[in-house]
C-alpha cells in the first residue's frame, strides 16, 4: 500500500505556525506566504493551463481566418479564370497533384485550403464547358 502524501502526515495548521517557528531561529528569514507545495504547484499548473487554452484559441482563430481568406481568394480567382477552367476541364488536365510528403503543419494547411476551395471549385465545375469557353477573358 503506498504511503499517504507528505502533506497528509503533517498536523493541520502547520502552514500558519511555520513563520512563528522560524522567526526565533533567523529573524531575517521572511516567510510571507507559506502554502502547501501541492497548492503552489496547482496554481502554477492552472496558469500554464490557461496560457495553453489561450494559445489554442488564438491558433484556431488564425486558422479560421486563413480559411476565410483562402475561400475569398479562390472565389475571386475562379471567377476571373472561368474560361481557363473550361479549357482545362475539356482537355482533362485538371487531375491535381499526386501524393506529396506531408508534415504536420503543411498537412493541416493543405486540408484547410482544400476545404476552403471546395465550394468555389464545385461552383466552377457546374458551369457547362461550352459556356465557359464563350466567356471573354
Amino acid at each position: 500500500m503506498p504511503s499517504p502524501p507528505l502533506l497528509d502526515r503533517f498536523p493541520t495548521g502547520i502552514s500558519e505556525r511555520l513563520p512563528e517557528i522560524g522567526a526565533p531561529i533567523d529573524p531575517a528569514l521572511q516567510m510571507r506566504r507559506v502554502v502547501p507545495q501541492s497548492d503552489f504547484y496547482e496554481k502554477l499548473r492552472s496558469v500554464w493551463r490557461m496560457m495553453a487554452w489561450g494559445a489554442g484559441i488564438v491558433t484556431l482563430t488564425v486558422l479560421l481566418l486563413a480559411a476565410a481568406g483562402m475561400h475569398a481568394l479562390m472565389s475571386f480567382t475562379i471567377a476571373q479564370r472561368t474560361r481557363e477552367i473550361g479549357i482545362r476541364s475539356a482537355a482533362g488536365v485538371g487531375l491535381g497533384p499526386g501524393a506529396a510528403l506531408l508534415v504536420t503543419v503543411p498537412a493541416v494547411i493543405t486540408i484547410v485550403a482544400a476545404f476552403a476551395a471546395l465550394g468555389p471549385a464545385r461552383r466552377s465545375l457546374r458551369v457547362p464547358t461550352v459556356d465557359a469557353l464563350r466567356v471573354d477573358g
